[in-house]
């Protein structure tokens, strides 16, 4: 059995592979939070701002000022919940043996040139490694590829 063709290199494409899907949805779900949690500190706003116009000034003022703190909150959460996916994907990358090492070596060109990981040669570069077979004996893997 190849080093490329042993399970754990397997179950390593296959968390490349679920961190993709991961990255590629989080992004939009990401800016849907940011929009969410930012609306709500202007509706607070716009809350406390009209509490000086109302005669209803406490009530108005106490639910802008909830308000506020939760979109505050909501938007702390949704800043630091980001999780940097080409850095926990490119750690995965180092220790993962390709089967198809023309391609592998074309997405390091790809990150060397770009000075980054992005999404489109990570899928580029996983379509041609699950279409690849098993390529690389034992005896041949020395060091990483990049």
């Amino acid at each position: 059995m190849s080093v490329t063709d042993s399970p754990e290199n397997r179950a390593l494409l296959q968390a490349i592979q679920n961190d993709w899907r991961t990255w590629s949805g989080s992004e939009k779900s990401g800016i849907y939070s940011l929009y969410f949690s930012g609306g709500m500190i202007l509706a607070g706003a716009l809350l406390v701002f009209l509490a000086e116009l109302s005669a209803n000034q406490k009530t108005l003022c106490i639910f802008g000022l909830n308000t506020v703190l939760v979109g505050l909150a909501a938007f702390a959460m949704a800043s630091l919940s980001s999780t940097d996916w080409p850095v926990v994907i490119g750690k995965k990358l180092k220790v993962y043996r390709p089967q198809n090492p023309g391609a592998y070596h074309r997405l390091c060109m790809a990150m060397l040139v770009a000075g980054k990981l992005h999404q489109d040669d990570l899928r580029v570069w996983l379509d041609a490694e699950t279409s690849a077979g098993p390529a690389i004996e034992v005896g041949q893997v020395r060091g990483e590829l990049c």
